[in-house]
């Protein structure tokens, strides 16, 4: 099966930041441990510039990094490392489709 998704790659989480100032997307997904600024940081500064994008971090920590960090809400969902394809998809589906039952409530607000 192929999903047709169209992917952009950064090396840093300082150039992803660049690319997504540079762009629009529908999800970011990053992962927890990378060069310049982590997932969170990286996370916390694509929600101050668009906070319905949904971000999904990966992690080698999994619930340890869940546990103690409930409370971030600059992370929609976290997929543990190693992960399948169906356990990504279905982590993009959901972030996907709360984000946009979000943007309907709100778009019928009154």
């Amino acid at each position: 099966m192929i999903d047709l998704h169209t992917v952009e790659t950064a090396e840093s989480g300082q150039q992803a930041l660049q690319k997504f100032k540079a762009g629009i997307f529908d999800l970011v997904i990053t992962d927890h441990i990378m060069t310049e600024m982590n997932g969170e940081q990286l996370a916390a500064a694509l929600k101050a510039r668009d906070a319905a994008v949904p971000v999904i971090l990966l992690t080698g920590f999994g619930e340890i990094w869940r546990a103690e960090n409930e409370r971030l809400s600059a992370v929609d969902a976290v997929v543990a490392k190693p992960f399948s394809r169906s356990g990504l998809r279905q982590a993009m589906m959901q972030v996907v489709c709360a984000t946009s039952s979000e943007e309907h409530k709100q778009q019928h607000v009154v």
